[in-house]
């Protein structure tokens, strides 16, 4: 035991290691600033603003800074991702940049599913070199790319070999312990294994949700074996299903403990059935090259694909690249002839049944018109996004192919011709892999780092400029209305671009970013919708001491009327944005002057008034 730690520690270290170089090759990240988000707008904004929650008040679920005047809080977002946030809450004492915070997580998430990936490849007793390689290729997925800082908790996949390795100790009969009664829960397995469920439960819904189906499937695998062992084994798989959900309840007892007080939020949590199918997954999109190839001919294949093909959305991340495409066909193969006819293996043909019906069980759920639709339609809709059983498949191809390619080897007689073998196939594996399943812009097309940093750069120094007319902790009221989550964008404003203000701030509170349904979104609303010469009384009588409007979400003659009226009863000129797209009117002077002669009880009163929801 004392010799296999060191060599274990330093092959570990080295993965790390190699998988980090990688990533700064494949990342250009010599051109990165790490106080800059490698991606600047959509869904990244939303993970970005829950950062700095989390290093401004200490967790995620409440932020006072945004939702004014009320402040927001996000319990109606069903989300048990405590570990990953757990992690972030780590990595911010150490920075307190969001940003930082945001480009270490997602960097770190790289090394750390390369690790848990071999140490899961190396306990199914993969070589060495084998396990090594498949392990980066799984943490350099294109899954890992195409969701990147957007889908941030959803990147952080590292724990789903876990899933299959104690799926396959359940069909081993390796979790519970020997005995009868209380005796067969006094097992370190079981233990091992409950520790990691809870730990899956505390890594998304998604993850979890997908967890329990494959340890359903296992059961039923259990149960087809027939006798005692089998009811033992479904018994199991049941044991860690429960664990999983009592842990996903644990995580959300916040959410749960506010629907009851408050009511529930429909109007946040509620999906539609047909979204299991347009968020489904696609074979074809399992096996074609990822989006962006660095072979020009690759890309023009996806590319042509993307733009004829119908349902091409999130789902463009399932590409497995030209290894895990040929780990898929070897399972499916296995699957069509069977075992006995393909005649490839000597060992390992017991762990390719199981893969086989792991992979071909999750494509049937997954898939564009599969059984997910009849789980939406009858059980539960809140999960749409199919496609993301796509790492888990993965994860049984690369396991596939491991096991082909040391059965093959195996034949060479020799054995240091074999270890040599071994290593240089692993080699080709990595720097093929990595550059096949990695694209030549590694988040969006056409995005540098250069561009990032400049916008960046542009929009701090105008909250800045902002920030230095108004006093500590003011609230500045934004224009248009957007509501949150998933508005989707109004004319050119994207989705969550209204959270640029309040990232860039020290202390002033925001408007945006009210849970919708809840009260900050219904006030907010209510005052987008009345006339100029009423929003301004009711905005100085509520508190607020400014007005942030961005240009992109009106058309002209509308943002050109609305201007024009504000200025004309404010008698200023706006602070406006350099390329003029956004512009902020205070009303420091006009609060003044509307409180002028007013005694504090009367002002008091009038804006009790004013913060009356209708």
């Amino acid at each position: 035991m004392r010799s296999k730690f060191p060599r274990s520690f330093v092959l570990y270290t080295a993965v790390a290691l190699l998988t980090c170089g990688l990533l700064a090759l494949v990342l250009k990240i010599w051109q990165a600033d790490l106080s800059v988000p490698f991606l600047y707008g959509a869904d990244t904004l939303w993970a970005a603003m829950a950062i700095k929650t989390v290093i401004q008040t200490g967790w995620y679920l409440t932020n006072p800074s945004i939702g004014a005047p009320f402040g927001t809080q996000f319990y109606d977002w069903l989300s048990p991702d405590n570990l990953h946030y757990l992690i972030l809450k780590i990595i911010t004492l150490f920075s307190s940049d969001w940003a930082v915070v945001l480009n270490v997580f997602y960097l770190l998430m790289f090394p750390l599913t390369a690790i848990c990936a071999l140490f899961v490849l190396r306990r199914f007793r993969l070589s060495t070199p084998v396990a090594s390689a498949l392990s980066i290729l799984y943490a350099f997925l294109p899954y890992h790319f195409i969701r990147g800082e957007g889908h941030l908790l959803l990147a952080a996949y590292y724990l789903i070999p876990f899933a299959v390795l104690i799926a396959s100790r359940i069909l081993d009969d390796k979790i519970l312990g020997s005995g009868r009664g209380i005796a067969v829960f006094r097992s370190p397995r079981l233990l091992f294994a409950v520790v990691l469920c809870l730990l899956m439960a505390s890594s998304g819904i998604y993850y979890a949700f997908f967890t329990c189906f494959l340890f359903l499937l296992t059961a039923v695998m259990a149960l087809i074996g027939g006798g005692r062992d089998g009811r033992r084994k479904a018994g199991s798989a049941l044991l860690l299903i429960a664990v999983i959900v009592v842990g996903v309840l644990i995580n959300i007892l916040p959410s749960i403990f506010h629907s009851i007080q408050q009511g529930p939020n429909k109007l946040v949590t509620f999906r539609r059935s047909e979204e299991a199918e347009t968020y489904g997954l696609k074979i074809s999109q399992l096996l074609l090259p990822v989006t962006g190839h660095r072979l020009p001919l690759f890309a023009e294949i996806k590319d042509n694909y993307n733009g004829r093909f119908p349902l091409v959305n999130e789902n463009d991340s399932a590409s497995l690249g030209m290894f895990g495409s040929l780990g898929l066909l070897v399972l499916l193969g296995w699957s069509v002839f069977g075992r006995a006819k393909l005649k490839l293996l000597e060992t390992g043909q017991t762990l390719l049944d199981r893969l086989a019906a792991w992979n071909l069980a999750s494509i049937l759920l997954a898939t564009i018109g599969g059984f997910a639709v009849v789980v939406s339609m009858t059980l539960i809709r809140q999960i749409r996004g199919y496609n993301r059983i796509s790492v888990f498949i993965a994860f049984f191809a690369l396991l596939a192919l491991g096991l082909v390619i040391e059965a093959l080897l195996s034949r060479i007689r020799a054995q240091r011709l074999q270890t040599i073998a071994l290593w240089i196939v692993s080699v080709v594996m990595v720097l093929v892999g990595v550059g096949d399943q990695t694209p030549r812009e590694p988040f969006w097309r056409g995005v540098t780092y250069e561009a990032i940093k400049v916008a960046y750069t542009y929009d701090h120094a105008y909250i800045q400029d902002i920030e230095a007319t108004m006093p500590s902790g003011a609230m500045i009221f934004q224009l248009p209305y957007m509501y949150f989550p998933e508005s989707g964008g109004r004319r050119a404003l994207p989705d969550y671009e209204l959270f640029k203000p309040y990232l860039h701030s020290v202390d002033l509170r925001w408007s945006y970013g009210g849970m919708r349904g809840r009260d900050a979104d219904l006030w907010n609303k209510q005052e987008s919708e009345r006339s100029v010469d009423q929003l301004l009384p009711d905005l100085a009588l509520a508190g607020f001491l400014g007005i942030y409007i961005d240009r992109t979400g009106y058309a002209v003659d509308e943002v050109s009327t609305l201007e024009s009226e504000m200025a004309g009863i404010l008698q200023i000129e706006p602070l406006v944005s350099e390329g003029g797209l956004k512009a902020f009117y205070p009303l420091t002077a006009y609060a003044q002057a509307l409180r002028y002669g007013m005694s504090e009880s009367e002002w008091q009163a009038r804006q009790a008034e004013v913060l009356v929801i209708e």
